[in-house]
């Protein structure tokens, strides 16, 4: 008895056509292609109007059909970058580092390129390594909030009140795999603190954290950080949110950098990263990492939020480029193959 698996689905592109992650129910297809419905036929030029990978091909390539304006006519052609890529989020693939000028002393964080930014998108992770000055962040991974082609990167991340800029290093885009549980950089985001001293106290993190309601949270915060009073102890999170500002948000979002944790802080010494001297001679990052799982806060009847599960939520992902999503708000159709059997002579 064979077994051939089909999947389908379909997106709209952005109204600034970017890459699009779609997320596979197993491993890597033997065939995936997608097709423009919105723009087929229409008369209308359009690259990429359909476009093919199949199992062997190298990643970001595509075979591509174009269609002409007005006539309608397909042409064929092979791209080789920005294409398809095959993603195992337990296994990612290995990016190259991009030269720094600098990273700017400001809110938010902008960190300045030398030529290139590569494939870095919004809300991608990046690593910051080996910067010539501004040494605390060096290693720290950050949520991307805006790119500047081939110009800047921002961060997640407030360097206001540091001493001075960083310059010199690289930055790189990583894929962090996605086993829970995951620990996660403190650091000041718009205004706030990193931690702030309150009752309930509001902690910041560098990258999006998965944290839910009701699951119990733990530090490390050594006293190069100031607050080595909240080292090895431990809170219920009470709200998740966005920095925003110099206010806390509680709307929901589908990633968040800020949470509200059931610890009093009100008391303890004032948060900050260290200087840039201290962490030369080599200090351990202060984290917030998963402790446990705890009954939700003022429910009428107390549950444990399965949400905080540790598992393992690795996925398998088809990453679709530029070169094959170029139009924008544009519907298009996939489909992914399965074979029985593939053979590769």
């Amino acid at each position: 008895m064979t077994f051939n698996n089909r999947y389908s689905g379909s997106f709209t592109s952005t109204a600034t056509p970017d890459r699009h992650d779609v997320t596979l129910p197993q491993g890597q297809p033997d065939e995936f292609f997608i097709k423009n419905r919105t723009k087929w036929g229409n008369d209308a030029s359009v690259t990429a109007v359909r476009a093919s990978w199949f199992k062997g091909m190298a990643a970001g390539a595509a075979e591509t059909e174009d269609q002409a304006v007005t006539s309608g006519i397909l042409s064929t052609n092979i791209v080789t970058a920005n294409g398809f890529t095959f993603i195992d989020t337990a296994n990612p693939p290995v990016f190259t580092a991009n030269a720094l000028d600098d990273i700017t002393k400001a809110d938010p964080a902008v960190a300045d390129v030398t030529s290139s930014t590569g494939s870095i998108s919004v809300g991608d992770v990046v690593r910051i390594i080996n910067p010539t000055g501004m040494l605390q962040v060096g290693g720290y991974e950050f949520s991307v909030t805006a790119v500047s082609s081939d110009s800047s990167v921002t961060l997640n991340f407030d360097s206001s009140n540091e001493a001075a800029a960083a310059t010199g290093g690289s930055i790189q885009l990583i894929m962090p795999s996605r086993f829970y549980p995951r620990w996660r950089y403190i650091v000041p985001i718009a205004g706030l603190e990193g931690i702030d001293q309150a009752s309930q106290c509001i902690v910041c993190t560098s990258v999006y954290h998965d944290f839910s309601v009701g699951e119990r949270v733990s530090f490390r915060v050594s006293s190069a950080f100031g607050m080595s009073e909240i080292n090895n102890r431990s809170g219920i999170v009470q709200s998740i949110g966005n920095a925003s500002g110099s206010a806390y948000s509680t709307a929901l979002a589908s990633n968040y950098n800020a949470l509200q944790i059931d610890l009093d802080t009100s008391g303890f010494t004032a948060f900050a990263l260290p200087a840039s001297a201290v962490a030369v001679a080599g200090v351990s990052p202060a984290i917030i990492l998963p402790a446990g799982v705890g009954p939700y806060p003022n429910a009428a009847d107390p549950y444990v939020p399965t949400t905080a599960a540790f598992d393992n939520r690795n996925k398998y992902i088809m990453r679709i480029g530029t070169n094959v999503i170029t139009a924008a708000s544009s519907i298009y159709d996939w489909v992914a193959y399965y074979s029985t059997e593939h053979t590769a002579e």
